[in-house]
């Protein structure tokens, strides 16, 4: 007996019922809004704006370790030393329940880059820099010397002596920018000047980004008398 080769599959015809992937009344709705109707205009913008998932931006959870001196080893200090507020802010922002940035801001002595240094120890990568270093990191022909600056970023003497150039202004602008694109604003600043002090020395635009976050003053007197 001969084998009989099987039957081709037969191809069917889509079947009327199968649901389309166009949403048919989306459609509608995006060609009203694109033939100027303002009412389906603003319909688009409020159903089919895209959902963010995650946490709010600027909120960001750090992996924390015990205290270890790897920034400025020969510094003694200890955590139990730094204001109890500010210790409990910074667990907060840790856990990702406070907005990022962190900036400390007090008067000379105030113990804010002690505190900054504290905790930095907390962080498996952690970087320190002061604005000048920045500076001087773009001038000697790296064009982005915040850019490998790990989990956390502390950028000390902001507006130190008042002395604020361009290179100062672009080089703290660039750095809170990266910080804001790249790394959800986690990142510390410490400065001797108020906020508002920071605007006027700077402009505006500085001082937002600056207090986008979290903001805490020091008043404890000099530690160093």
């Amino acid at each position: 007996m001969e084998a009989t080769a099987p039957p081709a599959a037969e191809s069917r015809p889509p079947q009327a019922n199968t649901p389309s992937t166009t949403d048919p009344g989306r459609a509608a709705l995006v060609e009203r809004a694109n033939a100027g109707d303002p009412t389906a205009i603003v319909e688009v913008i409020r159903r089919f704006e895209p959902r963010i998932d995650g946490p709010p931006f600027g909120h960001a959870k750090l992996r924390l370790r015990r205290p270890y001196r790897s920034i400025f080893r020969h510094l003694p200090r200890r955590l139990s030393e730094v204001d109890p507020e500010l210790c409990e802010l910074f667990a907060k922002l840790a856990a990702g329940d406070a907005p990022w940035p962190l900036l400390i801001h007090g008067p000379v002595g105030s113990g804010k880059s002690f505190a900054a240094l504290c905790f930095a120890d907390l962080i498996p990568s952690a970087r320190y820099s002061t604005l000048e270093t920045l500076c001087n990191s773009i001038m000697a022909g790296d064009p982005m010397p915040w850019r490998d600056a790990g989990e956390l970023l502390v950028v000390d003497e902001l507006g130190e002596r008042s002395k604020v150039g361009d290179l100062h202004y672009t080089a703290l602008k660039n750095t809170l920018d990266y910080r804001e694109w790249h790394h959800r604003r986690v990142a510390i600043y410490v400065s001797n000047l108020s906020p508002a002090d920071l605007c006027n020395l700077f402009d505006d635009r500085i001082a937002s980004r600056l207090t986008a976050g979290s903001v805490f003053k020091l008043e404890a007197a000099d530690r160093r008398q």
